[in-house]
């Protein structure tokens, strides 16, 4: 929230191009995985994005899971600030 309070996300109405932003922890260092589990209540032109701030990189997850380590030493690899979750519209209008 914009007051820094942890949320959980039930819906939000869509925009183009909204990024909504994940805290991701875990109790021990390792391999985690991020997976779109409500596509079907996702539009089909709606593909959505991973951008990963600490690997300074992007990903359609739309039909993927994203794969990453968490580092419990290194605090940029986990926390608020990683990751964002960005809805791009794929221009098919079905």
């Amino acid at each position: 929230s914009g007051d820094g309070r942890d949320l959980a996300i039930n819906t939000l109405t869509y925009t183009p191009g909204m990024a909504i932003g994940l805290d991701v922890h875990a109790r021990t260092s390792g391999v985690c995985f991020l997976e779109v589990n409500y596509k079907k209540y996702i539009l089909v032109n709606i593909q959505v994005w991973i951008r990963d701030k600490y690997l300074k990189d992007s990903a359609n997850i739309s039909n993927r899971n994203y794969r990453f380590n968490i580092i419990k030493a290194d605090t940029n690899s986990l926390g608020n600030k990683r990751f964002k979750i960005i809805l791009k519209s794929s221009g098919n209008d079905h």
